[in-house]
């Protein structure tokens, strides 16, 4: 976590934010064949995806971690 917030501090001294969702889930070993299975591929992955919209649309510049 603390890693994320450094990582976030030192984005953010560059006048920009950024919004960071870490969800803990399996890795399947392969690499996603298109777009839509690397945001969507796994029940983890859609929730993921799904957060960081209503993260983003709520002003974003957070960190989020779900275990």
């Amino acid at each position: 976590m603390r890693d994320l917030e450094e990582l976030k501090r030192r984005i953010e001294s560059h006048g920009v934010s950024i919004t960071i969702v870490v969800l803990v889930d399996y890795v399947t070993g392969r690499s996603a064949k298109n777009r839509r299975e690397a945001y969507h591929g796994t029940p983890a992955r859609r929730r993921a995806i799904r957060l960081l919209r209503e993260i983003k649309r709520k002003g974003g510049g957070r960190i989020l971690v779900v275990a």
